[in-house]
Formats: C-alpha cells, sequence, structure tokens
C-alpha cells in the first residue's frame, strides 16, 4: 500500500468537522428526515469561485477543502506513523490528499443515500458520546475553535461519517469474527511497549435496558423498576450470569462482559459512581444515554504505565478490524470512482 494511500485511510474516520456541500433544511418537502433519499437532498447553490471539485455534480467548497486540509496535516502531525515526515510534506500535496479524501467521503455518502440507508437519533446521541470522549463542554468547544469548525459542523460531520460507517459496514464482509486471540497476542508483543494506560481501566460487565429518546416515560419507569428487581435478586444471592441472560438486552456480550474500557470512555455522570466502585461490586441502576445499566466491576487498573493483553485487547482488535476494512476501502472507492463524474478544479 503506498504512503499516500495509508495517510488517506489513517484519518478517514476522524476527519469529523468535514460537511457535504447539502443544506438539511432545503429538501424538496422543505424539513429534515433522517431518512434520506436522492430526491430529498439538493445541493446548496455555491458560486463557481468557491468550488474545489464535483461528485456527480455534487460541489465540494474550498471552505470544506481549507478545513479538511488543516484537519489532515494536524492528523499527520500527531500521528506516531508519520512522526518526523509530517514537517516535509507540502501543503499542496497535503491539500490534494485532504481533497481525495472529501471526494472518497462524498462518493460513499452518497451510495448510502441510494441504498436508503439511514441514521436515528440515538444513534447520533452515541456518536457524538463517543466522540467526545469525557470532555467536558469548554474542552470540547476549544478542540473545535482548533480545527476551526463550529459544533454544527461537527455534528453534521459526525452524522455524515455515520452513514459512510453503515455504508462500510454493509457492502463489506465481517472481518471482525476472523481475528483471532492468537492475532491480538503477536500484535500485542510488537506493540506492548508503546501502549500508555493514559485513563484508569475497568473491566466490566453489564446488565442493559436499552432506550431511545421517542421512549414514553412509562417505558422508561418499567425498564428501571425491571433493573432494581434484577438488582434486588442479586443481593438475594442470584448468579449474575443467570440474572444477566434473563434481563438483559445486550445478547451479543455473553455474560454481558465488556472486558476492559478506559473509564473516559464512559459518560461523565457516570465517571464518578464507577471510579469510587470497589472492584468487584455492582451498582445501583444507572441512567445514562442508551438506556439503563447495572454495571459489575471485576477489575480496575489506575492510570500510568503500559497496558496488559487483556487491557489492549478490545484496542488491538479495532486496530486489525481497521486495517483490513481499509484494505476493502481502496478498492470498494476505485470502484465508485470507475462510475462516477468527477471533476477537480483545484490542482
Amino acid at each position: 500500500m503506498s504512503k499516500s494511500v495509508r495517510i488517506l485511510l489513517t484519518v478517514f474516520f476522524a476527519m469529523r468537522c468535514v460537511v457535504p456541500a447539502y443544506c438539511a433544511e432545503e429538501t424538496v418537502q422543505g424539513k429534515q428526515d433522517d431518512a434520506l433519499s436522492s430526491e430529498q437532498f439538493v445541493p446548496v447553490q455555491i458560486p463557481e469561485n468557491q468550488i474545489a471539485a464535483r461528485v456527480n455534480q455534487v460541489p465540494i467548497t474550498k471552505d470544506e477543502l481549507n478545513r479538511a486540509t488543516n484537519v489532515l496535516k494536524n492528523a499527520i502531525a500527531q500521528s506516531k506513523q508519520f512522526q518526523g515526515t509530517a514537517t516535509q510534506l507540502p501543503m499542496n500535496y497535503i491539500m490534494q490528499l485532504a481533497l481525495d479524501v472529501l471526494i472518497a467521503n462524498e462518493l460513499i455518502f452518497q451510495k448510502a443515500i441510494e441504498l436508503g440507508i439511514t441514521v436515528t437519533e440515538k444513534e447520533m446521541e452515541e456518536e457524538v458520546l463517543r466522540e467526545r470522549a469525557g470532555k467536558s463542554d469548554a474542552e470540547f468547544q476549544q478542540e473545535l475553535s482548533l480545527k476551526g469548525a463550529a459544533y454544527k459542523d461537527f455534528y453534521d460531520g459526525v452524522k455524515k461519517s455515520l452513514y459512510v460507517r453503515k455504508v462500510i459496514m454493509k457492502e463489506f464482509p465481517d472481518i471482525e469474527s476472523t481475528i483471532t486471540q492468537q492475532e491480538i497476542k503477536q500484535r500485542y508483543d510488537v506493540l506492548k511497549n508503546s501502549l500508555e494506560r493514559e485513563s484508569d481501566m475497568l473491566d466490566i460487565s453489564h446488565i442493559v435496558k436499552e432506550m431511545d429518546n421517542e421512549a414514553s416515560d412509562e417505558e422508561s419507569m418499567r425498564a428501571k423498576e425491571a433493573l432494581s428487581q434484577a438488582k434486588k435478586l442479586l443481593e438475594e444471592g442470584a448468579q449474575w450470569n443467570e440474572i444477566a441472560t434473563q434481563y438483559s438486552d445486550d445478547k451479543v456480550n455473553p455474560n454481558g462482559n465488556l472486558g476492559f474500557i478506559p473509564l473516559i470512555y464512559f459518560p461523565e455522570s457516570m465517571q464518578p459512581i464507577l471510579q469510587s466502585a470497589p472492584v468487584g461490586s455492582i451498582t445501583d441502576v444507572i441512567e445514562a444515554p442508551d438506556g439503563f445499566h447495572i454495571i459489575k466491576i471485576n477489575e480496575r487498573h489506575e492510570k500510568g504505565g503500559l497496558l496488559t493483553l487483556p487491557e489492549a485487547n478490545n484496542l488491538i482488535k479495532d486496530m486489525i478490524v481497521s486495517e483490513r476494512i481499509m484494505q476493502y476501502y481502496e478498492k470498494y472507492i476505485n470502484g465508485l470512482k470507475a462510475n462516477a463524474s468527477i471533476e477537480k478544479l483545484i490542482k
């Protein structure tokens, strides 16, 4: 894989503050709708001298390109993979890479609309929460300001990236299930001396009742009461695995075990509760953006030092998945480009 492609794919999903040249308020019906179609989304009228490229007649603006170039420049500078070489890359070269990312992003976004893919408010809330990673409002606004973006830019960028991700999940093969523990161990052995523990790490299991913004007060109350009953049974001596199987909406993770998760990945409201909970304890019912949880603290490692293999397991697995997705991604984008009208106005 070429250096240019590696740079493109390294930062592709990190470029949240790049928004499409569409206006969600200017649909044919004149109102927003998460279930978008190609008929509903119409391009904003943009002066010719402000356009950097067109993808199937959809404009990519120079403002978008400038913002993307800055994000890409910072991402390359902060990437360990390219440390020491970022300053050697001409700005025009970085700008062209950024434009390629914008074009690829737009191609996949248009494919999402063609496939009838939708993004829900619940998905948006979860993704925004994940992107904020526990930062306060002031910290997050400062981070956006450094990227030259407003909160709306970030929000729209996250939404578009969710469409892109859903296309990849739909169109690409299942990769995660093919990764073995032996592969994870081999990668850990190579990286272990560089994997710093930048936050407290919690090995947790949970019992969850999933809720969304459309849930009624009555539904929320029933969910909370169900978990309160589950907690009571646990206090009376019931086995965790039995109660998790009976009560939890999480049917993917055996016994609700999520492995090690950095404390800062949890919502701010949950962090003090989890930080103070003793190892082996089970919390009361906790309300979170995605529903109600009971959480068991299996193990805790304090911030500082290097990650152990169990702590790094999820991180390394995600890393391998990303690498394999990138290989498919390159082929996929080339296929979309072959059937698209692409016009670059910036040379």
